[in-house]
């Protein structure tokens, strides 16, 4: 056969011989180890920050825990004041619309109650007309019937038509009878009821007449005993004038037996002093006199000024009095007018 030194091909399993060796452990190998130790790393990292976050945290003591506990006690507390507050403004506003509509509908229950009252009256009305109308014309058929004669046919029916008419009017009778009684006795206890405050009242005010005539009596014997006082305190704080006086005369009246030998040799002289004499005991006598005037002035005024004072706080009370019970009952006005008069006249 025909050979030459050049290589043939091959075929078949021949040509799948690797080119070059390997001579240790591939790079897939290493990068397989690696990943596997980073993921562990990773999750030894993951769970080492678990247990980190579950038992890391320092156990809180009761302090704390009492102190957490009032935090949130009181924010609910807040939060329940807030929404209090809320709920108050909310009641507020509706206390005001409820309040609105009360004294709107009480304004229409009076009215109402009037035009009830009206109606009632014009019913009243209507109803004693009704009643006196049969009669009237009951009175009417019995004159007219009078002279006519009596028919034996006829008659019966017009009975039987009259009884039926008289059954009528004393049903309406018997109803007018029992409406006016019902009304007489809600009248009687209404003025029974009238009767018994007017009597309390009158008592009332009976016991304030006499207490107001004790603070009179009582006010008038201070007035006395204070103007008294009055007197008594200016005399004695002003008894030094009188002393001064009295010290004045008695020089003036020791003065002249001394210089009698001078009044026997000069009768000017002599003349002279007797009018020095009249005139200093003529001034010190004006000088008590009006000094004694004024005093009874300033005592006059001061107890005028008090009379007038308690006067006026009489008066006051008294027409306080008076304006009350004219308030209460005006139908006893001449009654507490004739009190008022008389206490004026007590006072007077």
């Amino acid at each position: 056969m025909y050979s030459s030194s050049y290589s043939q091909a091959k075929f078949g399993l021949e040509a799948r011989e690797p080119l070059h060796k390997t001579k240790g452990k591939s790079c897939g190998y290493y990068m397989r180890i690696v990943f596997f130790f980073s993921s562990l790393i990773q999750s030894l990292i993951i769970v080492s920050l678990v247990l980190f976050l579950i038992y890391g945290q320092p156990e809180k003591s009761a302090e704390e825990r009492r102190v957490e506990e009032l935090e949130l006690n009181f924010n609910r507390l807040g939060e329940n004041n807030i929404a209090l507050r809320k709920e108050k403004g909310e009641l507020g506003a509706q206390l005001a619309a409820r309040t609105a509509e009360k004294a709107a509908l009480e304004k229409d229950f009076e009215k109402l109650k009037t035009e009830a009252n009206n109606t009632i009256f014009q019913l009243r009305n209507r109803l004693v007309s009704c009643c006196l109308i049969p009669i009237c014309t009951f009175k009417k058929i019995m004159m007219t019937r009078r002279p006519t004669p009596p028919i034996v046919a006829p008659a019966v029916v017009t009975s039987s038509s009259e009884l039926k008419m008289l059954q009528s009017l004393n049903a309406q009778q018997k109803a007018m009878i029992n409406l006016i009684q019902t009304n007489f006795t809600q009248t009687v206890q209404y003025l029974s009821q009238e009767r018994d405050n007017a009597l309390k009242d009158r008592d009332t005010h009976h016991q304030d007449a006499i207490t107001l005539r004790r603070e009179n009596t009582l006010l008038k014997e201070q007035g006395t005993t204070y103007t008294k006082k009055c007197k008594e305190d200016f005399a004695h704080s002003l008894d030094g004038i009188t002393t001064v006086t009295r010290d004045f005369l008695n020089r003036i009246n020791s003065l002249f037996p001394h210089q009698l030998t001078f009044h026997l040799t000069c009768v000017k002289q002599q003349e002279q002093m007797e009018k020095i004499r009249h005139s200093c005991t003529n001034l010190s006598r004006d000088v008590e006199n009006k000094f004694q005037l004024y005093l009874d002035n300033v005592g006059n005024k001061v107890c005028a000024r008090f009379v007038l004072v308690c006067v006026c706080v009489c008066v006051c009370v008294t027409r306080y009095v008076f304006s009350y019970g004219y308030k209460t009952k005006k139908s006893q006005s001449s009654y507490w007018r004739g009190w008022y008069q008389r206490i004026f006249g007590s006072m007077k």
